[in-house]
Order: C-alpha cells, then sequence, then structure tokens
C-alpha cells in the first residue's frame, strides 16, 4: 500500500483464495470512477434486501442519500471483483478510522467478500497510527461486526433524506495493540504536522514557569517603588 498526496491510499489488486461458496474467488482493488455506476446498484440492491430491519420508506430514504450524499472524491474506496463483475465495495476515511458502509450485492454474500473488505481498511488504519476502528452500523449488519471482533453500543441514529429516520448500532474493534509511549511520541514527531508541537510545549513550560518564578519577585520590586513614592 501506498499513500497519495491527498492522504488516500492505493492498494495493489489482491487476489482473495477461491471458497466453497465462490469457487472462483474475488479480488479487491481501488475505485475507479467508471465504478460509481455499478457501486451505486449494488448499494441500492444491498439496502433492499434489509426489509424486515428497515421499513420501504427508511429504505427508499437511504437509496436517495447515499447516491447523493456519499463522498467519493474524499473517501478511500475498495471494490471486490468477481468474474470481472463488482460484487461489493467499503467506503471509509482511514486517516480518522472510521468505516461509512460496506456493501456487497445479495447474490455474493456470506462468501466472505464483506470481511475481506473489511480487512483491508482495518490494515490501512493502522498505518495511519490508529488504535480502534469506529462505524456506525445498520441493524442488519451488526451481528456481521460483532462475528468480525467489533463490539456494539446503544442503538443511536441519524435522519436521511426527507427527515427519515434511520437507527443504526455504534460499533469499535481494537485493531492494533497501543505501542510504548517511547514509540508512540516518536511516531507522533515524525509527524510533519505535530513536527512543532512538542517543542512549542517546552517553551510554553518554561515560560510559565519563569512567570511563576518571577511573579512575587516582580511583586516586591513593584512594592518598593510605590512605597519609595507615596
Amino acid at each position: 500500500m501506498a499513500s497519495d498526496t491527498d492522504g488516500k491510499f492505493t492498494l495493489k489488486n489482491t487476489p482473495i483464495k477461491p471458497q466453497l461458496n465462490n469457487p472462483e474467488g474475488f479480488y479487491i482493488r481501488n475505485f475507479q470512477p467508471n465504478d460509481k455506476p455499478h457501486l451505486l446498484e449494488i448499494q441500492a440492491a444491498a439496502l433492499q434486501s434489509s426489509t424486515g430491519f428497515y421499513t420501504s420508506v427508511q429504505i427508499g430514504s437511504l437509496i436517495q442519500s447515499q447516491a447523493f450524499e456519499r463522498n467519493w472524491e474524499q473517501e478511500t474506496i475498495l471494490v471486490a471483483i468477481s468474474s470481472n463483475e463488482i460484487i461489493g465495495f467499503i467506503t471509509s476515511f482511514p486517516s480518522i478510522a472510521k468505516i461509512t458502509g460496506i456493501y456487497v450485492h445479495p447474490d455474493h454474500q456470506r462468501q466472505g467478500v464483506g470481511s475481506q473488505l473489511l480487512q483491508r481498511v482495518e490494515e490501512i488504519a493502522v498505518t495511519h497510527g490508529h488504535f480502534k476502528m469506529r462505524i456506525s452500523a445498520s441493524l442488519i449488519a451488526e451481528d456481521f461486526y460483532k462475528a468480525n471482533g467489533y463490539e456494539s453500543g446503544k442503538e443511536t441514529g441519524f435522519y436521511s433524506s426527507c427527515d427519515i429516520w434511520i437507527p443504526v448500532i455504534p460499533c469499535i474493534k481494537k485493531i492494533s495493540p497501543r505501542p510504548p509511549l517511547k514509540k508512540f511520541f516518536i511516531d507522533y514527531i515524525k509527524r510533519p504536522k505535530n513536527r512543532y508541537k512538542p517543542l512549542f510545549f517546552i517553551v510554553k513550560m518554561v515560560v510559565t514557569s519563569c512567570l511563576v518564578i518571577l511573579s512575587p519577585l516582580v511583586l516586591s520590586v513593584l512594592m518598593s517603588l510605590l512605597e519609595a513614592l507615596f
């Protein structure tokens, strides 16, 4: 994996070994602009299969909002391919360790596609120095995330298009052990945006300490001057 200048990652095509219920196997690659209409079709098909967890009104609202509100340019999107066809995809912001959606076509669900996509994004998040991964999971996907090591929280939700309430389950997973403090501090400093923060902190502490130490002395001098004048 290699990082681009905008923080997104380039993933080499990753073949997945064939499985009993998917004898041809599949591979994972990066999103390409001409994938968009196919992804929207898969997204709609996956959402329509969630009847029993969401009403038809909620599903229609989700399909509409996801089609227009998805941030195709900023999200990291990985695509699963089988027999030259897109069968699933995952969208995320690995730089903040947040998954925004996993969609697998109903004909290819329960074949390990979603789990492999999830694993790739977790690996990318680890390269960003994150220790935990988060997602607001749909009600139908809660068991899927639990099976992949996520812990679920209390039900919450958001308003989709037409102000339709969509209940979701916040899920979180520890994806990497926290490094020793020394290594964490060194890695923190190596990041360009954090390079001067330790120096600024040290200067701030020195100045604050000097002010604390000198304050009584300065006050004493001022009092002496006031006594001499009056």
